[in-house]
């Protein structure tokens, strides 16, 4: 499923969202009924591996991915596909060497499912099946139709240009030309939350910070005494003489006390010159 993604992006640029979406619906009937059709055929078939075939049951989407793979193949116009990154196989055997190398690769999977879708979209290719699909004109004036109006109204719709089958030229839709600005709204959708955060810790007193008391970097070094905050400064402003000595001349006598202390030390360590 996840190479539906880029596969389905490109056809439904190329072709359009409605048409796209019969493609789809003609993979899943055309292969479905190839798939019983062969099936039954194979059960007639008196070998072992046929009669293994006729008995499998085959569930997913990867037949209509192989057959998704066909057709994308021939409207790329590429001369060469890579494998994997690991080689390149020219472009009309790629979706064959993708069936065989699926199946070595994981020979539990329906080797007749993903036959069937690569088998139906080739003949999509070649144009046998154009009895099946509508027009381009087809495409646009049920597009222009008020009862598919909630489809082709969609931001991320693509209609369809015009063109014949098989070679519809690629359009880009208009929410694509604005992502840039979707990621400026998102920018600025950041920005205001940021500012509505800040705003809010403001009005309720911001963060709170317990006081520290800063020490020497190295030693002989100065006790530097601590800056004088906003909440010391409150602490002091708010001290009465009743209450003994201020929480910052106490903290600035016991740094004297220390400096003090290592100077003597210094001194007895010397000794007399």
């Amino acid at each position: 499923m996840m190479a539906f993604v880029p596969i389905g992006t490109s056809l439904e640029r190329m072709q359009g969202t409605l048409a796209l979406a019969h493609l789809i619906g003609l993979l899943i009937l055309m292969g479905g009924g190839a798939y019983t059709g062969l099936a039954t055929a194979a059960s007639y078939i008196p070998w072992s591996i046929t009669t293994k075939i006729s008995h499998q049951c085959a569930i997913g989407f990867s037949g209509v991915i192989f057959g998704l793979i066909v057709v994308d193949n021939a409207m790329t116009g590429a001369t060469q596909r890579s494998i994997f990154g690991f080689f390149y196989v020219p472009a009309q055997l790629y979706p064959w060497t993708l069936l065989v190398l699926w199946q070595v690769i994981m020979p539990g999977v329906s080797f007749l499912g993903h036959l069937c879708g690569v088998l139906v979209g080739q003949l999509y290719v070649w144009g046998l099946l154009r009895w099946l699909t509508p027009s381009s004109s087809t495409f646009q004036s049920m597009e222009s139709s008020s009862w598919l109006e909630w489809v082709y109204t969609q931001p991320m719709y693509i209609a369809n240009t015009g063109g014949v089958s098989g070679a519809l030229p690629i359009t880009r839709p208009p929410s694509f030309a604005s992502q840039d600005n979707e990621r400026r709204s998102l920018t600025m959708m950041m920005q205001q939350a940021r500012q509505w955060f800040n705003q809010l810790f403001s009005q309720r007193g911001g963060w709170t910070r317990v006081p520290t008391q800063e020490v020497p970097t190295a030693l002989g070094d100065p006790l530097v005494p601590p800056s004088a905050s906003p909440q010391s400064q409150q602490t002091a402003g708010n001290h009465r003489p009743g209450d003994g000595p201020s929480p910052r001349t106490a903290a600035a006598a016991a740094a004297q006390a220390r400096q003090a202390k290592f100077e003597a030390s210094q001194k007895k360590t010397a000794g007399p010159s």
